[in-house]
């Protein structure tokens, strides 16, 4: 299953990628006052990722590199969203995530779910999705 993505234009001028349910729920918290337009309504792939070296930083969709101990993944997430996800080795972390111990073609369990806490307690979801064997699937 395929997310749909939105680009949109707000009448400020600024642009934002985002996903059908954000932009509902952006509505129904703050109404029509902050009106938009939909530019482009878009399927989202699945990303298969590319390994950087180590310690490097992503900047790209499915970029992704590890940490100097291999405990910590960074990645950029389909739609430019960054996440560093602590590995089942990362004994600091208190939550993490399963891995499958290949550093080229990683897969992490339970899904992946990047969202931003609004001041009102409300989560707005960045991404999320699976990682498989390195591709990232969204749902």
């Amino acid at each position: 299953m395929t997310l749909a993505r939105v680009a949109v234009r707000f009448s400020d001028g600024s642009e934002t990628i985002t996903t059908p349910d954000v932009i509902a729920r952006y509505h129904a918290l703050y109404g029509p006052k902050h009106e938009f337009t939909v530019k482009e309504y878009t399927a989202m792939a699945d990303v298969t990722m590319v390994q950087l070296p180590n310690g490097s930083m992503p900047k790209n969709d499915g970029e992704f590199a590890w940490d100097e101990t291999e405990t910590y993944c960074r990645m950029m997430l389909p739609g430019q969203h960054f996440t560093n996800l602590p590995t089942d080795r990362a004994e600091a972390a208190t939550v993490r995530w399963q891995w499958n111990g290949s550093t080229d073609r990683p897969t992490f369990t339970p899904s992946v779910r990047v969202f931003i806490r609004q001041e009102n307690g409300a989560d707005e979801e960045l991404w999320h999705g699976f990682i498989t064997d390195g591709v990232m699937r969204s749902v």
